[in-house]
């Protein structure tokens, strides 16, 4: 089983390191966590991450390879593709981060999508509880041309969550044509094998990566929170990396579960 540690920053981040990691008692959240302020036509306003995955994290380079051959794999599941190839801009990968496990805010929707060639991260957040009727509208703008979204246990959390706090803010968000969620894949052919099919342990024993430094689940509303009433992206940054890594793991698996 390999374990990754080394560089910082951007462009050397290691698998469990984070991209976006600051000195206790640092410097801004645009310094910290590098993005750009967007207003949305509503008048909205949110913060906006993106950037090329390798420049975020290097390690995942072959993800990124690998996921560019395997739209004929996912064509025969989309019944529109029967007569119009799949473009790697209409599948769309997603993870919530969010303040609680129903009824509350959420504040991070993080994706993955290819832009411009290439496998872009696009963490869309909210720097206050104001800001998430934005990020569920910048969500619904990038949902447009999607007809494969793909996540973690995201049937039973991430899109019915979207649609609730959707549905509270007045945000129509499409659909995807079909939704494929790992975590079912994974239960169907993993069952027995592993101790259970968690995403960290799929993590190790399917992917062969242990993380390091990774901010605990339970403790991310806190740590957005802490952000909240502080306003030190420490830990925030420590989220934004979590997020990170969920999104790659959820596309390993599904390359590894589809015979890439």
């Amino acid at each position: 089983m390999r374990s990754y540690s080394g560089g910082r920053g951007y462009a050397g981040a290691a698998f469990g390191e984070t991209a976006f990691r600051v000195a206790e008692g640092g410097p801004s959240l645009e310094e910290a966590i590098p993005g750009f302020e967007v207003a949305m036509p509503e008048g909205k306003l949110y913060y906006r991450v993106e950037r090329p995955l390798e420049e975020v994290a290097s390690w995942a380079v072959a993800v990124e390879a690998s996921l560019k051959g395997i739209c004929p794999a996912l064509e025969g599941q989309i019944p529109s593709c029967r007569t119009k190839r799949l473009k790697p801009e209409e599948i769309l990968f997603l993870d919530l981060e969010t303040t609680g496990l129903g009824g509350t805010p959420l504040f991070l929707i993080g994706t993955m999508a290819f832009r411009e060639g290439g496998l872009r991260l696009i963490q869309l957040l909210a720097r206050s509880y104001d800001e998430e009727a934005a990020v569920l509208a910048a969500l619904r703008e990038m949902m447009k041309p999607v007809k494969i979204l793909i996540t973690f246990n995201g049937k039973t959390f991430d899109v019915p969550y979207v649609r609730s706090r959707a549905a509270r803010w007045g945000v129509l968000v499409k659909e995807a044509e079909v939704h494929l969620d790992m975590l079912q894949k994974a239960r169907s052919l993993y069952a027995g094998r592993f101790p259970n099919c968690k995403l960290q342990t799929l993590e190790q024993c399917v992917c062969g990566r242990t993380r390091r430094g990774d901010i605990p689940s339970a403790q991310i509303p806190r740590a957005y929170h802490e952000y909240l009433s502080t306003g030190n992206p420490t830990r925030l940054a420590r989220v934004m990396e979590h997020n990170l890594i969920d999104l790659v793991t959820t596309a390993e698996l599904m390359i590894r579960m589809m015979g890439g």
